[in-house]
This record gives structure tokens, C-alpha cells and sequence, in this order.
């Protein structure tokens, strides 16, 4: 089976978290953004930067839709938990089978139940 995507190295890594840090940074910094991005695209073309973006933009969905409860986070558990995201992004393989492992044991048990 033909891989989806070429491993991460360490380089690769770096980038990614760059990309994660600079994108959930306060203030926004459009330029450094900028620069992030490009460097993704560079390491791993468009498709790299498509799913960056997707794990970025939803993790600022998540960040907007806990501020909008009031809740705040302390700026350390924040720093972790945008590294958890981005290693989690990181791991998405593994992490997609495991919760597609989850979605057909849910659909097998649902239809014996019926």
C-alpha cells in the first residue's frame, strides 16, 4: 500500500509547530504568519499546507467557541496544548485509523442491536 505521505522528519516537525505557535499567537502577526506558511509549502507542497491549515483553523474554532463560554486558560496549558495539536497533526495516520477503528465498532454495534 502506497504511502499518503512522506514520513515527518525532524525538520518537517519543527515547521509544523512553527506554523502552529505562529498561527495561534497574540497578537496575530500576518508576516510571520506569512512566512510560516510558506515554509510548510516548501517542505511539504500544497497538500502539507492544506491539512496545516485545517488543523490550525480548528483549533482557533475550538480556542473562540471556549472563549465564548468565559472560560480562560492559563498560558502554559495553552502553550501544551498547541503543541499537543500539532503532534496529534502530526500522528494523523495513526490517529485516523484509531478513530476509524472506533466509527465501525460503533456502526457494527448499532446494527446488531437492530
Amino acid at each position: 500500500m502506497k504511502e499518503m505521505c512522506a514520513p515527518i522528519s525532524q525538520h518537517r516537525d519543527h515547521v509544523l509547530e512553527t506554523f502552529g505557535l505562529v498561527t495561534g499567537s497574540i497578537p496575530f502577526d500576518v508576516q510571520a504568519v506569512g512566512k510560516a506558511r510558506e515554509k510548510v509549502e516548501k517542505e511539504g507542497g500544497r497538500e502539507l499546507l492544506v491539512e496545516a491549515c485545517a488543523v490550525a483553523g480548528a483549533f482557533e474554532a475550538i480556542t473562540r467557541l471556549v472563549d465564548g463560554t468565559g472560560r480562560q486558560l492559563p498560558l502554559q496549558r495553552e502553550s501544551r496544548t498547541k503543541l499537543l495539536i500539532m503532534k496529534v497533526f502530526k500522528n494523523r495516520h495513526t490517529v485516523g485509523m484509531a478513530a476509524a477503528a472506533v466509527a465501525v465498532a460503533f456502526g457494527v454495534v448499532s446494527v446488531m442491536k437492530r
